[in-house]
Order: C-alpha cells, then sequence, then structure tokens
C-alpha cells in the first residue's frame, strides 16, 4: 500500500470521528499520530536553512482537512550540525484536529503568506514550532509556524520525510515566507488548543 493511501485512509477515519476539535481528547483517535511525525525531518547537511527565503508564492488548493502539532526543540541535536540543523524538533502531545468549520484559519494561513526580503530583521526569541499538517486531495502537505522570529513558515509535500522549506513538490515553495499576523493563536483557537 503505498503512502498516499496508508494516509488517505487514516484522513478518512480521523475526518469521520465526531468532528472533535482535539485529537488528544479522544480514545479512538490514537490513529493520529500518523498525521505528524514524533520529530521533524532535518534540512539535508549542508543546506543553508538560516538565511534561505523563497522569492515566490505557493499556489495551493484549499486544504479539505487539518491537524495541528507543536514542537519543541532539543537544542543539542546532530553533531557536526550548523546552529539551525542542530535543532531537533519534537512533538508534545498529539495532533489536534481542526474542525471542517474551522479549516478558514487553515486557508487563511495558505492565502495570507507573503515573501520576504533577504534583509529582513527578526526578533532573537525562540519559542515552539506549530505543524498544519493538511489534506489535498489524497496528499498529506504541511507547514510549519514558528512562534519567535519572524513567525516564518516552511512548507513540506511529506512531514515524515521532507525537511520543511525543502519541497520538490512545484505547487510549494523551498525556503521560508512570513506569516499573518496573529497566526498562531489563530490556529491554536481553530483547533482547540491552549
Amino acid at each position: 500500500m503505498t503512502r498516499a493511501k496508508q494516509f488517505a485512509m487514516t484522513a478518512a477515519a480521523l475526518v469521520a470521528l465526531s468532528g472533535a476539535a482535539c485529537a488528544s481528547n479522544q480514545d479512538d483517535a490514537s490513529d493520529a499520530t500518523r498525521i505528524c511525525p514524533q520529530t521533524l525531518p532535518v534540512p539535508p547537511t549542508g543546506a543553508d536553512v538560516g538565511t534561505e527565503y523563497a522569492d515566490q508564492l505557493p499556489d495551493i488548493a484549499k486544504p479539505e482537512a487539518a491537524w495541528l502539532c507543536q514542537y519543541t526543540a532539543d537544542t543539542e541535536g546532530v553533531p557536526g550540525a550548523d546552529a539551525e540543523q542542530q535543532r531537533v524538533w519534537t512533538r508534545v502531545g498529539e495532533p489536534a484536529a481542526i474542525p471542517s468549520d474551522k479549516m478558514g484559519a487553515v486557508d487563511g494561513v495558505l492565502r495570507g503568506l507573503v515573501t520576504l526580503p533577504d534583509d529582513v530583521v527578526c526578533t532573537l526569541d525562540f519559542g515552539p514550532r506549530w505543524l498544519v499538517a493538511f489534506q489535498v486531495d489524497d496528499e498529506l502537505w504541511g507547514a510549519t509556524v514558528d512562534s519567535y522570529g519572524c513567525h516564518e513558515v516552511r512548507l513540506t509535500d511529506d512531514p515524515f520525510t521532507v525537511a520543511p522549506g525543502f519541497s520538490s513538490e512545484e505547487k510549494l515553495v523551498r525556503g521560508a515566507l512570513g506569516s499573518p499576523p496573529g497566526i498562531v493563536d489563530e490556529l491554536k483557537s481553530a483547533a482547540g488548543v491552549n
């Protein structure tokens, strides 16, 4: 069975679950762990992940279903890698399903993305990274949103194997994009996450 078919079956089962906002509150939602990986894939060795910004916007159809997952960084990370690559992002808790009547928040992320200038100045704070895993047809794609700095968004065509910002899918873009103001709070509210 292909990964796309496995995802489609898992997604269909999750969407059918009572529409509750938070998968962690559902005993029947153990399959939700197939939606968000335990750790996010790391960028390829030698990749310039700290300063690479996308120069165009993605072309993504409106998602059919979505889940929100929180990640925190292990700062010890991978020996021999640069500072960004040393961060191993580990999931905290279970994925939270975003109900169909709140999908506007996810569409707002994707429609509100902007390109960033190479000389953008970001704050030096640090916080969690959020993954919005979303279904487009039979595919599971994702967008990470940083809760710090410039609140950058990075897209992936497979949250389990492709590092955010390194997608090879032509409808997605490589590099970091800017996000709409307050989008993390909007996504958390849509998913029923505190």
